[in-house]
């Protein structure tokens, strides 16, 4: 049994953007592992960040055509954790952004806990 058989499909389709993301990302980060640290205003260096950004973009475009779907803060809570994998393009301190960013999803994740609690019998796993 796979995951895209169990989760509604608006939720599958945003999840197929986040994995083809981190896939990005990793790609990204075995590159940087093998080159020099590029100039962040080249155009190679923008070119290696585009699988990223447009994946991230996919995730938010799922949101955003969505907004009035009752599964509007799942994928409001996926679209704002995913912008976390920009982290690096931000200097000196990325871990300050990320923190920024979890703070959102955050925020809705404990909304889908709340208003899912009784229907699944679900418990906060973060805190």
């Amino acid at each position: 049994m796979g995951f895209e058989t169990d989760l509604p499909s608006l939720t599958f389709w945003q999840a197929a953007a986040v994995v083809d993301a981190f896939e990005a990302e990793r790609q990204f980060l075995v590159i940087t592992t093998k080159a020099k640290k590029p100039d962040m205003t080249s155009s190679v260096y923008m070119e290696t960040l585009g699988g990223i950004q447009q994946e991230m973009t996919r995730v938010d475009i799922v949101r955003e055509k969505n907004r009035a779907s009752p599964q509007k803060d799942h994928l409001a809570m996926v679209a704002d954790g995913v912008s976390a994998l920009a982290w690096i393009t931000i200097e000196p301190k990325p871990a300050e952004y990320v923190s920024e960013l979890f703070g959102g999803a955050q925020m809705y994740g404990n909304k889908v806990l709340k208003e899912n609690k009784d229907k699944y019998g679900l418990t906060p796993c973060f805190r």
